[in-house]
Order: C-alpha cells, then sequence, then structure tokens
C-alpha cells in the first residue's frame, strides 16, 4: 500500500488544477515521472512564465516558445503570468512578450500578469502590447480593432498607460485592473470610464509624467468601482471621483516631500463600507516628520473616507503617527466620522483620546473595538 501512486489516479481535472498552481518549468518537469505524465502539463489551464528560473533570456525565450507550440491548442486558459525582458520591446510581432499576450487572449484567458524584470528608463507601452484592442484615428486599424470578453483580471507592471490605455476598449468585461509602476502621462488623469464593469482598481506607486516628471495632481475618474487601493503614490494631491467605492485602502509614507495641503483635493465618499489605512514614518524616531503638514493630511483623509463605517489601522507605524499627531488632529477639529461602528487596530497602543475621535460624532449606539485581524480574533472591546 505503501507503493501506491494515489496522485497519478486522479481524474485529469483535479491533477491539472493542482498542477495550476505551479510554475510552468515545474510543471513541465512532471513529464518525465512516467509515461502517463507524458501529456498531462499540456492541459493545464494556467501558465506561469518566469525568467529568473533561466540562466539566459534565450534559454528562456526559447522554453516560452516551446510550451506555446506543443500546448492543446483547443483548450482554454484560466490564467497566465508572464515575468520577462524584452528590454525596451521591439514593436514587432517577434516580441516574446507579445507572442505570449496574444496567445493568451486568443485562448479567453480570465486572469492577465504582464511583469518586466527589468528596471530602466524604458517601458512598454500599452498601446504596442493591446494595440488590436486600442482604437486609434486610423481607420484602417478602426476596422480591425478586437474585443475581448473573457478577460477579467489584468495585472501591469513597468507599462506606460500611453494614449492606447484611454481609449481601450476592447476589454468590456474586465472586473479588477492592477497597476504597478505605470506611469502615464495624459492630462486627464487616469479615466476608467472605458472599462465599463471594472470594479476593482490597485495602483502602486504610478505617477504622472508630464511637467517635471511626477506632477501636482493623480486624477482617478472611475465611477463604477467599488474598491480602490492606493500604495506609495508619489504626487502632492490625489483627486478622486468614484462615488460608488464601498472599500478604500491607502498605503502611504508620510513626509514632507509626498503629502502637502488638501492631498485629497476631493469630495468625500458618500457611503463608504470600509477604510484600510497603513501609514509608514519617515523615520523611527519620527524626527523628519512635518507635523503641520502631516496635520493637513491626516485631516484631508479623514474628510475623504468620513462615511466609513468600518476602519482599519493596518501597522504599528500608523498607530505611532497617530499618537504622535493627536494633538494636531484633536485640537479645533471635530471628529467628521458620523457612522463609525468599528475600529480595527494592530494593537492596543492607540491613545484613548485618538480612540475618542474616531467615535466621539458617530450615531452608532454599541461601536467596538477590535484588536488583532480583521475579524478581531485576538480581542474585541465595545467603547462605553
Amino acid at each position: 500500500m505503501c507503493g501506491d501512486d494515489r496522485l497519478t489516479h486522479l481524474p485529469e481535472p483535479i491533477l491539472c488544477h493542482i498542477l495550476s498552481f505551479l510554475d510552468t518549468k515545474s510543471t513541465v518537469q512532471t513529464s518525465v515521472l512516467s509515461r502517463g505524465w507524458n501529456r498531462t502539463w499540456k492541459h493545464v489551464p494556467a501558465l506561469d512564465l518566469h525568467t529568473n528560473f533561466f540562466r539566459q533570456a534565450a534559454e528562456f525565450d526559447r522554453f516560452v516558445s516551446k510550451v506555446l507550440s506543443l500546448r492543446y491548442d483547443d483548450l482554454k486558459l484560466r490564467k497566465v503570468f508572464y515575468y520577462g525582458g524584452d528590454g525596451s520591446l521591439p514593436k514587432d510581432k517577434g516580441s516574446m512578450s507579445l507572442q505570449v499576450v496574444d496567445y493568451a487572449l486568443s485562448h479567453d484567458v480570465e486572469e492577465l500578469a504582464l511583469h518586466r524584470n527589468i528596471r530602466d528608463e524604458t517601458y512598454w507601452n500599452f498601446s504596442v502590447i493591446f494595440s488590436d484592442y486600442c482604437d486609434t484615428n486610423s481607420e484602417k486599424r478602426k476596422k480591425k480593432k478586437k474585443t475581448n470578453s473573457h478577460l477579467k483580471a489584468l495585472d501591469l507592471d513597468w507599462i506606460n498607460l500611453d494614449h492606447g490605455f484611454a481609449t481601450c476598449s476592447g476589454f468590456p468585461m474586465l472586473t479588477t485592473l492592477t497597476l504597478r509602476s505605470c506611469p502615464f502621462g495624459t492630462a486627464r488623469g487616469l479615466t476608467l470610464t472605458n472599462f465599463p464593469c471594472l470594479k476593482n482598481l490597485s495602483m502602486n506607486f504610478c505617477y504622472r509624467t508630464e511637467g517635471s516628471g511626477m506632477g501636482r495632481k493623480l486624477k482617478i475618474h472611475g465611477p463604477q468601482l467599488l474598491s480602490l487601493k492606493l500604495e506609495l503614490m508619489a504626487c502632492y494631491e490625489i483627486e478622486i471621483y468614484a462615488p460608488e467605492l464601498e472599500t478604500f485602502t491607502l498605503c502611504e509614507k508620510v513626509t514632507t516631500g509626498t503629502v502637502g495641503n488638501g492631498f485629497f483635493d476631493s469630495a468625500p465618499i458618500p457611503d463608504l463600507d470600509r477604510a484600510d489605512i497603513e501609514l509608514k514614518a519617515p523615520d523611527p524616531g519620527m524626527k523628519r516628520l512635518d507635523r503641520t503638514v502631516a496635520g493637513e493630511y491626516l485631516r484631508s483623509l479623514f474628510q475623504y473616507v468620513q462615511s466609513a463605517k468600518n476602519l482599519k489601522l493596518r501597522s504599528s507605524s500608523t498607530v505611532v503617527i497617530l499618537n504622535c499627531m493627536r494633538d494636531e488632529i484633536l485640537e479645533q477639529h471635530p471628529s467628521p466620522f458620523k457612522r463609525m461602528e468599528s475600529l480595527i487596530l494592530p494593537d492596543n497602543k492607540l491613545h484613548d483620546k485618538v480612540i475618542d475621535y474616531f467615535f466621539e460624532a458617530s450615531s452608532c449606539k454599541e461601536p467596538n473595538i477590535f484588536v488583532g485581524d480583521a475579524h478581531g480574533r485576538s480581542s474585541m472591546d465595545t467603547v462605553q
């Protein structure tokens, strides 16, 4: 009984589902286990192509090309993750990254992630990668434009969101968009109305390329968004139009260089269920913290999320900053939180005056404080 191979006897759909959690190189290597495994990897509905698993870029390109040619062509893909190079990305279809994108979209992929392993001054352009799905001024190109109704999630890293992004209408069913280190240079900011089903947007260190490089204001226009996550946004002011937001997450380093008067130059979110806030200190001793600027920033932030029913402080550094800034927060500035029902803390070190500030204007009769994870499994207190 000890030598019984239970894994091999699993139904193929279950076996392929298990293999879909491995990178593609490891999946292909299972073909040497036995004759029965020789073709199994060709049925796996996911591709995880990672250049760091290869010594040379040419070796990686040969592997990817062979995988695409040997995989069963009539099978749809659920997920594709491509982490590769291509330098400055040639504009011809011989580029391996373009081949992977074309293959994925032609096989009805639902989740597509495209990341660069090269960090230099050049970016991949959205209009080149997804040229067949973008509107252009050329009548000839308009006739060739494609529509893909299968793509639900798109994850882009080091991609220039040029004019092609603003005119892309080829992904009408896209619901989740993740942008990492993606510059964009349009004066209108990030307009998302061309993705009518987009509900979730996550942005990490994205910035404008106009003027001095970073731009003074980042505009996000997403009237259909339900969830928005912003991390380390390298700009001074953020103007957001997303009246349907239910969840807002912010991770930001509080320094003089990244915040300013009216950082959130936006109307408050009208009906926010939850706000997750993580603030990073400029230094451990808080000596470089500009209290005046930080106070303006925090008041601007609290005004923007004032309708939140649940507020989570995601790190101990957030607690330290709020404790340090409690006089600037409380003095002559009444709490804007009128619907607050619960406060989720990473530890029990938040000053009582700050806790009272969050609940003093709330209409909730029995607001709660959770200490621990999001579900309060560590402890829970009821504010008296």
